[in-house]
């Protein structure tokens, strides 16, 4: 339940901090004191966005506080989930500085404004004079049967399910996609496959095809060259190997040490390598043939080679094995797409009949339990002045399951006796879309595990004995529930067990709004200027004091 707000620089609220209690609250003032403001505050702490703009003239930084009382409410695991520092009495803050910038923080530690919302979802219901727009949405019709029949384990069980099924369903759609895909590029890939297996790239590096094509396209000039390199070193009239072995050998005479014994050495050496290097150039000539026929297979291969790496775009014979090995694994995959596809199609049959059974299941509490429900709503219309009234609850199959199991609820409404159920919106009037909507809210309070909930003016359109009626009845929400309602009618402010007054006063040159918890002897008295809508008379006071039930 919420236990206290304090608010500071917030509009027209300059320093405010209110203390409240389990049951029934009531908030009263007059329009423009305050207390829509105050309200807005505390579902700026509840995660609604706010701007700037909130904060008070003269002020450097709004700032709002709610303190919850949660034992009873299980909310460990959402703490846990948020890495959040759980405590019994949790504070939410939230802080808005002059140049825009927002904080939030639960238990002092820093949240987004999507936790702060969550949380704040699960401690709050604020029923806003608009909410009754929602008594035409099939969705909240939906909830609220199924929260009188109590289906949410099922349908938690159900959604579970649900998802999975989704899910399973997407998968088969892109594994399908993929599969139509493949096919599309199959009969590309299987050609690109068997041109790059018949190329066989991998025998072949391009460097040495070109070097080898090279050398058969100018063996003759090679061999001319190597040719005359033998002649300068063995041949007539230089002789040059065996002239420097000659004069090596006449050097040596005269070597008795340094230099002219290192010079004998590589000139020794020399003679070693030019006696090898004669005999290599030989050999090298020897194996060397002019064969045209052989330099344009080369010159074949060189351009297929050429022209298959352009098109895959590639710079090497091994870029092209990668990619044929590549394209060879996407052709074998298809099988195994195909074993995939069926695996997952006969999984999602799996998931859909378990899915459908379970929607009967849900299906069936909802037909029963459409005229209990029924029932109940028009005996509290009848508690709230409408004993002519009439609701009936229709349920219907879908085709197909939906996030919430396969039925459409509709709700359809008559204020008036021999006036046939119509859809809610063309029928009623804004008093009894009021009272609708409260005995609505009556029934999802006893099922749901929200601390507290907020009513603002609610009472609209409802006067005299109906608002008794209407206080009642949230006096009776109180007894299992916190509620807190803002009102201008007396006979729903008595109900209260607290009341607070919203006022607004001059202060300096700046108007200041305040909300106070009032008195007995206060309540008597605002209640009284709220039964003679002014300064109060003796018959305003008795009204009120029995309306309070104080003794005269």
């Amino acid at each position: 339940m919420l236990k206290r707000v304090v608010i500071e620089n917030y509009a027209l609220i300059r320093a405010l901090d209110i203390r409240f209690q389990s049951g029934f609250t009531t908030i009263t003032g007059e329009t423009g004191a305050g207390k829509s403001i105050m309200l807005d505050a505390l579902g700026m702490v509840l995660g609604n966005r706010a701007d700037m703009r909130v904060i008070s003239e003269g002020g450097k930084k709004c700032i709002v506080e709610a303190t919850f009382s949660i034992r009873e409410y299980g909310l460990e695991p959402l703490f846990s989930a948020h890495d959040i520092d759980y405590d019994h009495e949790t504070l939410l803050r939230r802080e808005i500085n002059a140049n825009g910038k927002s904080r939030a923080f639960v238990n002092d530690t820093p949240v987004n404004l999507a936790v702060l919302k969550e949380l704040g979802s699960r401690l709050i219901n604020i029923h806003s004079q608009h909410e009754v727009l929602v008594l035409n949405n099939r969705d909240f019709q939906l909830t609220t049967l199924d929260t009188f029949d109590g289906n949410e384990p099922l349908l938690q069980k159900y959604q579970v399910l649900y998802q999975q099924y989704t899910d399973r369903k997407k998968r088969l759609e892109e594994l399908s996609k993929a599969r139509a895909d493949y096919l599309a590029q199959y009969d590309y890939d299987r050609f690109l496959y068997d041109e790059l297996v018949a190329a066989k790239p991998e025998n072949d590096r391009m460097e040495e095809l070109e070097e080898g094509y090279r050398m058969l396209t100018h063996a003759a000039e090679i061999k001319a060259l190597l040719y005359q390199l033998a002649e300068l070193m063995t041949g007539e009239p230089i002789l040059f190997t065996d002239s420097l072995k000659t004069l090596t050998m006449k050097l040596q005479k005269y070597a008795s040490g340094e230099p002219l014994n290192d010079l004998i050495q590589r000139l020794e050496s020399l003679c070693i390598e030019a006696n090898d290097l004669a005999m290599e150039l030989e050999q090298v000539n020897n194996t060397l043939d002019d064969n045209p026929q052989e330099a344009e297979k080369l010159n074949e291969r060189i351009g297929h080679l050429n022209h298959l790496m352009n098109k895959h775009r590639v710079q090497s014979t091994e870029s092209l094995v990668m990619i044929r090995d590549e394209i060879g694994q996407r052709l074998s995959q298809q099988h195994d797409l195909g074993e995939v596809i069926e695996k997952t199609a006969e999984e999602l049959e799996e998931l859909q009949r378990d899915l459908e059974k379970l929607a009967s299941e849900i299906s069936l509490t909802r037909s029963k339990a459409a005229a209990p429900l029924a029932k109940h709503l028009t005996g509290l219309l009848t508690k709230l002045g409408m004993p002519d009234a009439t609701i009936q609850i229709n349920t219907e199959q879908l085709p197909q399951p939906g996030p919430d199991g396969m039925d459409t609820v509709s709700m359809l409404f008559s204020a008036n006796k021999g006036s046939n159920p119509d859809i809610i919106s063309r029928i009623a009037s804004g008093g009894e879309l009021s009272r609708l909507m409260l005995a609505l809210k009556s029934v999802l309070s006893k099922r749901t595990l929200i601390p507290t909930i907020i009513f603002d003016e609610i009472d609209s359109g409802v006067s005299g004995d109906i608002a008794g009626k209407t206080g009642n009845l949230m006096k009776q929400m109180g007894d299992t529930m916190q509620v807190i309602a803002i009102t201008h009618l007396p006979q729903i402010a008595a109900k209260g067990d607290l009341q607070f007054q919203a006022t607004k006063s001059t202060v300096g040159d700046q108007t200041v709004s305040q909300v106070v918890p009032l008195s007995e002897k206060q309540r008597v008295d605002t209640i009284a200027r709220m039964l003679s809508d002014g300064e109060p008379t003796n018959e305003s006071l008795a009204n009120a004091k029995q309306l309070l039930g104080v003794k005269a």
